[in-house]
Formats: structure tokens, sequence, C-alpha cells
């Protein structure tokens, strides 16, 4: 520090962070909703930016790839329940509370409590578990054998039945980076799955989309 006051229990130092944050998420989408325009968040587990690179290069990801994107910083712990915890309130773990994969309940208020003080419907859209303790709770998508193709289902009548607030969380990216590697064949390939869906999504939505993941992966 400039005054020379130690520093303790580091856990990383970052160069050059880049100009946007996961913590964005919630602030943007409220911005949105009070302009008057519908907003979808689409939570793309574990994909971070090297990831989207190297799919694109590969072919893998032509929708994605296809957009204005841009490297956005995750929060510490970098998992699913902080990084989802983040996006919807808008702070970081220190205040929130999410910092581990045990605790539930969040300090603050959420993004679907803050659409229902502006009379704006929404809809949750999660994966097989329940992650945290939202005020309003989520639609699972059971896991039978395609858990992110339930996931795209249920998103699909979340946006036929015109809900002003929608967010969706896909998890298989990151269920194959971590089985498999950040970089592989497998996670490349499921990239490319999920990409074709969000695009169909996209296709149907009017509104404000929000693309993000949470955290990425780098091999061990």
């Amino acid at each position: 520090a400039s005054d020379l006051t130690t520093i303790t229990d580091v856990a990383g130092v970052l160069g050059d962070p880049p100009r946007f944050s996961i913590t964005d998420v919630a602030p943007d989408a409220i911005h949105q909703l009070e302009k008057g325009s519908d907003v979808m968040v689409i939570e793309l587990d574990g994909l971070g930016w090297t990831m989207l690179k190297m799919a694109g290069e590969q072919g893998k990801a032509p929708y994605l790839s296809s957009l204005p994107a841009q490297p956005a910083l995750s929060v510490y712990p970098p998992i699913s329940p902080a990084g989802l915890a983040a996006m919807i309130t808008g702070t970081l773990p220190s205040s929130n509370g999410i910092n581990n994969r045990e605790v539930m309940d969040f300090n603050g208020t959420d993004i679907f409590d803050k659409a229902r003080a502006l009379n704006k419907t929404a809809a949750y859209i999660e994966g097989d578990v329940k992650m945290l303790n939202t005020s309003i709770e989520p639609v699972l998508s059971v896991n039978e054998g395609d858990q992110d193709r339930n996931v795209f289902e249920n998103t699909k009548k979340a946006i036929s039945t015109k809900n002003q607030l929608i967010f969706t969380h896909f998890h298989s990216i990151d269920d194959d980076a971590t089985t498999y590697g950040p970089y592989s064949p497998e996670a490349m390939a499921q990239i490319y799955e999920v990409d074709k869906m969000v695009q169909e999504l996209t296709r149907d939505f009017r509104g404000t989309i929000i693309i993000t993941a949470d955290h990425g992966l780098h091999p061990s």
C-alpha cells in the first residue's frame, strides 16, 4: 500500500484487471428494467475467457464468438455459489457472505426482489439443485441425462410466458471442464452444444440480454 501498510493473507495479485466485473450484472439488469426493457441473464457456468477464445478458434462457439464479448473479473473464491451470489446481488463475497459451498443465505437483496419492487415478473431457471436461498424459488431442471437441455426447455417456457426478468443457469460446461479439463475435446464439444441453445434463446427473447460466466477454469 502507498502508506507502507502491511497486507497479510494475500490470495493473489491481479495486474491490469478487466474493466467489468460479474458484480455488474445485477445493477445493469435493474437499470434496464427501470428503463422499461425486459431482461434475460444467461449464466454459462465455468466458461472462462481463455476457454471462450479457444472454442471460437476451433469453431465450437460460432454464436458466442460473434458477439462483442469482453473479459470480466470473477470473485474469490471462484466457485459457483460465490459467483451466483455476486451476480444476483451486485456485491462481493465479503459483503454478501457467500464464500463457500455450505452457506445458502446471503446478505442483502437480490435482483428478483428488486424486480418485484418494480412490479416486474421474474423467473429463475436452475439446474437440478438449489444453490442459494433466493427471494423467489428457482425452477429446477431435473437431470435426466441432459441437464442443460432441461434448463433450455424451462427457459423457453419462461420466455413464452412473458416474464420480464429471466435468470437462467447452464451448468454443463463447468461440469465437463472440471471432469475432462477446460481445454479438452469434451469441454469444447459441450460449449458447442450450449452455444446452439443460447443462440435459439436469444432469437426468442425481446429485450436486453446479458450473457456471462461466473468464473473460469485453468488446468491444474
